[in-house]
């Protein structure tokens, strides 16, 4: 089975660093992984931005969402990565080899 694998920012905090108005200080984020049969698994994370840098600054209201994914994807090792991926097909395999369990009413009611 295949499995996509996706990010997606889930919240960003901000605040005046020197100079720099409304600078991204908190990328929180979500790594998913979805297979075929739609069986999901995620991991969640933040990365933290101390002393952002005027070089290169963009404004917060010029932001994309494919600017930040690069800085996360910066921060986060290759390794990390790999690490986040093997976790999420453990979860996902997880779920699919757990026998379904059903919920009825009694067999006296």
């Amino acid at each position: 089975m295949a499995t996509t694998y996706t990010w997606e920012i889930t919240g960003l905090k901000r605040r005046t660093v020197g100079a720099l108005s409304d600078a991204v200080v908190k990328v929180t984020w979500i790594r998913k992984g979805v297979d075929d049969s739609s069986n999901t698994a995620i991991i969640g994370g933040a990365c933290l931005f101390d002393e952002p840098s005027t070089e290169g600054f963009t404004a917060y209201a010029s932001l994309t969402e494919t600017e930040v994914l690069g800085w996360i994807t910066d921060i986060i090792s290759d390794n990390e990565i790999a690490a986040m991926k093997s976790n999420i097909d453990r979860n996902i395999a997880e779920l699919v080899n757990t026998p379904t369990e059903i919920t009825s009413s009694f067999p006296w009611s």
